[in-house]
């Protein structure tokens, strides 16, 4: 790991591309800290990210990318609070930079809606999947597993906030998405499969819901 690192610092630095190595430090940091818990190398990658960052500053595109990487790293860490400000910080930036039409503002506010969720803001949480969703339904399709996954998330917090008809609606439809595109075995298509049974459940006889 410090060999990797000086050389990427070198590469990364001393032939100018500060921007090449700002945004591989940040990918590091995403993927040793979101996917493998590695939370230590994750800061210190990021650290490497915002040094690089600061050679090519006002750079909003560099910026969004490492707040919405280590807004992943937030919340692998369990700390939604500083996941939240690092997606709006990534939002704002990418709704500047690329318009509020577009598939990164879409995966943002999937991922901002995570964070709020978290947070128990769970309006805030559905209108941010919703949004996300309708941007996902233009881009990817009704059949693409993002959409199928944001399908799932606006149905959780459809269902918390009593709107049980769209929630069953969205279940479904995700289900059968995660099905044909993931498969019937794979953990993603379980838990809808789980969520859907719950509320048919709660539906048809309240005292047994889970």
């Amino acid at each position: 790991m410090v060999r990797v690192s000086a050389h990427a610092h070198r590469d990364g630095f001393n032939q100018g591309r500060p921007k090449t190595a700002a945004r591989a430090f940040s990918r590091l940091a995403m993927v040793v800290g979101s996917m493998s818990n590695e939370f230590d190398a994750a800061r210190t990658w990021q650290q490497l990210a915002v040094a690089a960052a600061v050679r090519v500053a006002s750079d909003k595109e560099i910026e969004a990318e490492l707040s919405s990487n280590a807004g992943m790293v937030a919340l692998a860490e369990n700390d939604p609070k500083r996941a939240n400000e690092e997606f709006e910080n990534a939002l704002t930036l990418q709704e500047d930079l690329l318009g509020e039409d577009n598939p990164e503002v879409a995966r943002t506010l999937n991922n901002l809606g995570i964070a709020l969720a978290r947070l128990r803001k769970y309006k805030e949480a559905g209108e941010r999947y919703k949004r996300s969703y309708e941007l996902q339904l233009k881009y990817l399709g009704n059949e693409h597993p993002d959409t199928a996954a944001t399908m799932h998330n606006l149905g959780v917090m459809q269902r918390k906030d009593g709107q049980m008809s769209e929630a069953l609606s969205n279940f479904e439809r995700a289900l059968a998405v995660r099905k044909a595109t993931l498969g019937d075995e794979h953990p993603d298509t379980a838990t809808t499969h789980l969520s859907l049974a719950n509320l048919q459940i709660k539906l048809e006889s309240p005292e047994l819901a889970l």
